[in-house]
């Protein structure tokens, strides 16, 4: 479950660890569910260990599909949220070292993963 936040012209991104299969690139706050959670519950929780902030959880935005292995298919749900404050990563020793509002005009010159261009081509971001 990952959450898209905007505030004006910034979008809010986190950072992956040297523990992620993409160290140092910029991602939607989220993540995997625990047994027992639900969608909602997981964004919550993901949202804020990454970010410090609480975010009010809008629509489904998109669901992204795709296989990492043979024998593990991943789903990405990607809603829309609103969150406000400046983050901070709670988390200590997890997935992500930083969390920012990154500026759209930003977004292409940065490192990303493919949800974040998946995100990005959807509403036409990151042209500046």
């Amino acid at each position: 479950m990952y959450g898209i936040a905007v505030d004006r012209s910034h979008v809010l991104l986190t950072q992956l660890s040297a523990r992620d299969r993409d160290p140092g690139k910029w991602t939607l706050p989220g993540g995997g569910m625990e047994v027992g959670e639900t969608p909602h519950q997981t964004l919550l929780r993901e949202f804020h260990e990454e970010t410090g902030l609480v975010p009010s959880i809008g629509t489904l935005l998109d669901t992204v599909a795709f296989p990492v292995r043979p024998d593990l298919h991943v789903i990405q749900m990607i809603f829309e949220v609103e969150a406000s404050g400046e983050p901070k990563v709670i988390e200590i020793g997890g997935s992500t070292v930083d969390a920012r509002w990154v500026p759209m005009a930003e977004l292409a010159s940065l490192g990303t993963v493919g949800l974040v261009d998946h995100v990005t081509a959807l509403h036409g971001w990151g042209d500046g």
